[in-house]
Formats: C-alpha cells, sequence, structure tokens
C-alpha cells in the first residue's frame, strides 16, 4: 500500500475515535437519563455520571455553598460595608419617592399588591392579627418580663431622700394654695357656711338656741375664713401636710405597678388595655389615607431618618444572621434545589458556559488521535 495513503487512512482513522471518544465522554456526563438494561442486566456507565450522582452532588453543593461560598460571616461582612448601607437607603429612598406619585388610599395600593379578593380576606385577619399580638406583647412585658413586680422606686431617676422631701414641699405648697384659692371663691364660701351652721345645728339645747338668735351667720363665717387662712400658714400644718405626702410617697414607692395600675384601674392592666384597643377603627382610618398625601407630607423627616432606619436594620441583621443561617437551613435548601433541578436544563446552562471549551476537548482529542495514528503508521512502516 502506498506510504502516504496508509498514514493519510491511519491519522483519519485514529483522529475520528479520538474525537468521538472524547464527545462520546462529554455526552456521558449527562446521558442516559436513566440506566439502560439488556438481558435484565444493567449497561456499564448508564446511567450519566450527573443523573447517577445526583443525590451526592446534590450534598456536595450544599456543603460547598453554605460553608464556603454563602457564608454567615460573609454575609455580616457585607451587612457592615457602609457601600451596601448606601445602596440599600438609596433603593429605599427610590422606592419612597416612587410610593409618593400614587394619588390613591393604603388600601387601594394593598389591593394592587394583592387582588380584591385575598385583601377583603386578608383584612379581618390583619385585625385579629394585631389585637392578639398586642394583648401577647401586653402579657409579655406584664409577666414574662416582669414589669407587674417592678417596684416605682426603682423607675424613679435620680430618687433621693433629698427629692423626696423637695416634692413634698412642693406638694404641700399646692395643696395651701389650692385651698385657700378655693376657700376666696364663691363655693369656698358656700361651703363655710355650711359648716357653720352645721355646728350650730348640732349644739342643741338652749345653747343652741341662743346661738340661733345672737350669732350673725356672716360674721362667724368671716371668722371661721380668717381662721382657716391664718391656720394655712402655720408652720404646724405645713409639717403635718409635709409628713403626709412624704408617708404616702414611700408607701408608692414600695408599691408594684401592679398595686399602683390595680388601684388607678379597679382592674388587671392586660384587661384594660384589652378594651382600649381599637384596631378596627385604627386601621380603617389608617386605610383610607391617601399614599401621596401620607409621605410627601412627612416625606423630609422620613429622609432624614432613613439613615438611622438602615443603619438599625442592618445591626439587626448581623446580630441575628447565624441565627437566620440556622433558621433556613442554606445546605439543605441548596441541596433539595439540586435535586428539583431539572438535568436537562442543567445541561443546557453547563453547554452554554462551557460548550467552547468541550468543543476544545473534542478536537485536542482528534488531534491526539491524529498524532498517535500518524506515528502508529510510521512504526508500521519502520517494522515493514
Amino acid at each position: 500500500m502506498n506510504i502516504y495513503i496508509l498514514i493519510s487512512v491511519s491519522v483519519l482513522v485514529a483522529s475520528f475515535i479520538g474525537g468521538l471518544t472524547n464527545h462520546l465522554a462529554i455526552k456521558m456526563l449527562f446521558h442516559p437519563r436513566v440506566a439502560w438494561s439488556l438481558f435484565g442486566k444493567r449497561i456499564p456507565f448508564t446511567p450519566g455520571l450527573i443523573p447517577k450522582r445526583r443525590e451526592e452532588i446534590a450534598g456536595s453543593l450544599g456543603r460547598v455553598v453554605s460553608e464556603y461560598l454563602v457564608t454567615s460571616d460573609g454575609i455580616s461582612e457585607l451587612l457592615r460595608k457602609s457601600e451596601f448601607r448606601e445602596s440599600v437607603r438609596k433603593k429605599l429612598s427610590l422606592g419612597l419617592h416612587s410610593l409618593a406619585k400614587r394619588e390613591e388610599s393604603i388600601e387601594a395600593l394593598f389591593m394592587h399588591i394583592w387582588s380584591e379578593e385575598r385583601w377583603v380576606a386578608m383584612k379581618p385577619a390583619l385585625i385579629k392579627f394585631l389585637n392578639e399580638m398586642s394583648v401577647r406583647g401586653i402579657d409579655w412585658l406584664w409577666v414574662d418580663k416582669g414589669w407587674a413586680k417592678i417596684q416605682v422606686g426603682t423607675l424613679l431617676p435620680d430618687w433621693t431622700e433629698e427629692r423626696r422631701e423637695v416634692l413634698a414641699s412642693r406638694g404641700v405648697q399646692y395643696l395651701i394654695e389650692a385651698i385657700r384659692l378655693e376657700l376666696s371663691t364663691a363655693n369656698g364660701d358656700r361651703m363655710i357656711r355650711s359648716m357653720t351652721k352645721q355646728m350650730i345645728d348640732q349644739t342643741g339645747g338652749f345653747l343652741g338656741a341662743l346661738a340661733v338668735m345672737f350669732i350673725d351667720e356672716d360674721k362667724i363665717t368671716i371668722k371661721v375664713h380668717q381662721a382657716l387662712v391664718e391656720a394655712l400658714d402655720s408652720q404646724a400644718i405645713r409639717a403635718s401636710l409635709g409628713d403626709f405626702i412624704i408617708g404616702q410617697l414611700r408607701r408608692v414607692e414600695d408599691m408594684s405597678l401592679e398595686g399602683i395600675t390595680n388601684i388607678l384601674l379597679e382592674s388587671e392592666v392586660q384587661s384594660w388595655a384589652a378594651g382600649k384597643l381599637e384596631w378596627e377603627a385604627w386601621t380603617e382610618r389608617l386605610l383610607s389615607v391617601r399614599v401621596d398625601e401620607l409621605l410627601n407630607q412627612h416625606m423630609v423627616w422620613i429622609e432624614s431618618q432613613l439613615s438611622k432606619v438602615v443603619q438599625a436594620g442592618m445591626n439587626i441583621l448581623e446580630a441575628n444572621v447565624e441565627r437566620i443561617f440556622r433558621a433556613i437551613q442554606l445546605e439543605q435548601l441548596v441541596e433539595d434545589q439540586v435535586r428539583q433541578f431539572p438535568i436537562e436544563r442543567l445541561e443546557q446552562i453547563i453547554l452554554s458556559v462551557s460548550g467552547r471549551e468541550f468543543r476544545a476537548i473534542t478536537w485536542l482529542g482528534a488531534l491526539l488521535g491524529g498524532m498517535i495514528g500518524l506515528f502508529q503508521a510510521l512504526l508500521l512502516r519502520w517494522m515493514v
């Protein structure tokens, strides 16, 4: 056989086999999708590598993503970046300005977000939820956090004996001025006359009759008024009132919030607060407000507070990022998504990204096969 024909055929055959082998190897990453059987025996290399190892790939991807790619430390670092926080602030600001252009009520806005039928069904549930959460919140603070047992004295800032005496002195002065002012009014005059008449009537007998005949009611009223005013200015009265107020203050200081509220409200604070909650009326009032009027009226203030809100939100997220990661179970989430992802779609994605490289591998196989064919032909010719 002509040496050139031998070399050409050998190179072409070897190149074809090398290219075909690499092409089949790439295809066998994804094909066949299921195992093939012949005479009840599974044909080797079926199903393809990725379909066969789908569970292991899902588990490995889950671990890689959760341990190396998307980690709590990485998210925390992102949340701390000022550039990220500024980006969030700008997006919130743009969203608020976009909402501020909507000439519709808050309820109409919700109906755009959800359907009208769904919102009508959600609204009673929302009101019920707000009521329940308010009651639970009050009960949590009052019972679980121990607010009911807190002594009033511990809530007073910088409370000392000196401040107690100052407050008592002011209370005495206020009471005396209030009584003096009341005595100078027509109502005070009527009260003194009533007291004087009652005292005379209680005298009874002959002395009582003489008192009625000879005592001038106007004069005795004036005398009693003067006596009361003079008594109010006496140090003894002031001291007695001061001691009384100090005693009452000490009593209140030692009382718990539960004791105070029971006296003032004449019921448990939870029941009283639940009766004051009017979430249905409050919700209707809020939902009727127009979005543009509400936002434009307070936009300057909202903009001034937006940075603080973003900072606070990012700090809260950063402090709870570990808990959030545990709650969402990222590794399990990635595994489930990989298991559910269609193999056909995965093949399209990989080929769209690495198709050029796969074709290069195929041609490399053909090149290597051709080189091997050339070497074999030359070796065969040399041996012959």
